[in-house]
């Protein structure tokens, strides 16, 4: 479970980034959580991803350039988007919640995502930078 709940965290740190609501549901979707089989996730938790995965992928592509994930984010309303992006984040507060649950009980090895971030993966990286951009950002800060 540790790597799908490092995936979530990826998504949500690009959901929380600036710009566009559906630019950052986009990729938040394609980049961290279009391959998330519902199985590797609690059973409590397999319907409603199943539900939004199928949300996101409604709209035919206008063109060939255009895949189903990204027609249907275009089709949407803002609103829509940020109601699919509430749901993200609350799906990564259970499995987050669930994982600390598990890494509590001593017979189970299992890493705190919200503390251990899996050596080379995704979260890593975005998490990396991420403090990168908080650094510069309170360097700068201070200097003014």
């Amino acid at each position: 479970m540790s790597l799908t709940v490092d995936k979530f965290a990826a998504a949500i740190a690009l959901l929380v980034r600036s710009g566009n609501i559906k630019d950052r549901l986009d990729a938040a979707y394609r980049q961290c959580l279009s391959d998330i089989d519902s199985n590797d996730l609690p059973r409590d938790l397999r319907d409603e991803f199943t539900m939004l995965s199928a949300a996101l992928h409604q709209v035919r592509p206008a063109s060939k350039s255009e895949d189903k994930l990204r027609a249907t984010i275009r089709k949407m309303s803002n609103q829509e988007a940020d109601r699919h992006a509430e749901t993200l984040v609350r799906l990564f507060g259970v499995l987050a919640r669930q994982a600390g649950a598990l890494q509590m009980r001593p017979s189970l090895a299992v890493s705190n995502a919200l503390i251990t971030v899996t050596p080379g993966s995704l979260a890593e990286s975005t998490t990396a930078a991420l403090a990168d951009d908080h650094a510069k950002y309170y360097r700068v800060a201070a200097e003014a």
